[in-house]
Parts: C-alpha cells; structure tokens; sequence
C-alpha cells in the first residue's frame, strides 16, 4: 500500500509543480513583465526621449544616450567629467547638446564610411 500512496504523492507533487509554473507565467504575462524582453528586441529606437541625471559621470551619460537612441557615439578620449543634465522629448542632437555644452564640447558629426 505505501508503494501506490508514493506513486500518488509523486504524481500530486509534479502536478503542483506544473500548475505553480502555470501560474506563474500567467502572472508575469498579467503583469508585463514576460513580454518586455521581447518588445525591447523588436522595437525601434526613439526619435525622442528623456533622461535625468545627477553628477554622473560623461562617460556614462553618453553611454546611456547611446542605448537609449540605439546610437554609436564615439567619445574623445580627453571628454571627462561629471554632468547633472535634464531633458524631455529631445532628439539625439538636442540630448546630445544638453550633456555636452556645460564641458564646453559638441557634436562633431562623422561622415558616414562608405563600403567599396
């Protein structure tokens, strides 16, 4: 008898495991969070955005503005320097503008390399 009741147990056991999986990706589906991934891969970067720092290091500004954009942004290696800076809606020009005008720098845009 011990042989069937732990046979049973076993099966009780993988159903609770399988329907606490259940649940929980309907919970994470309810929430959103199960989609985000593959949202963020499909989505095209935005025009405009915003950002708010506070005495971050350039570097790092720039970085994040990169990914925000889905930019490559080449920085210069004597640009350092911590920013606060804060802007909404801006395009990448305009956000670039507003970390980089307090260090006295610009944008220097490159030309675009042409494959032969």
């Amino acid at each position: 008898m011990s042989l069937v009741n732990g046979a049973a147990s076993v099966r009780v056991a993988a159903a609770l495991q399988r329907l606490f999986a259940v649940v929980t990706v309907l919970a994470l589906a309810a929430s959103g969070l199960a989609s985000r991934p593959l949202e963020a891969a499909s989505q095209t970067p935005p025009a405009r955005a915003s950002l708010h720092v506070s005495d971050v290091p350039v570097r790092d500004v720039l970085a994040r503005i990169a990914r925000i954009y889905g930019a490559r942004i080449a920085v210069a290696p004597d640009v350092r320097g911590r920013v606060s800076a804060s802007f909404v809606h801006r395009s990448l020009d305009e956000a670039l503008a507003t970390v980089l005008a307090p260090l006295g720098r610009n944008l220097v845009p490159r030309e675009p390399r042409r494959r032969p």
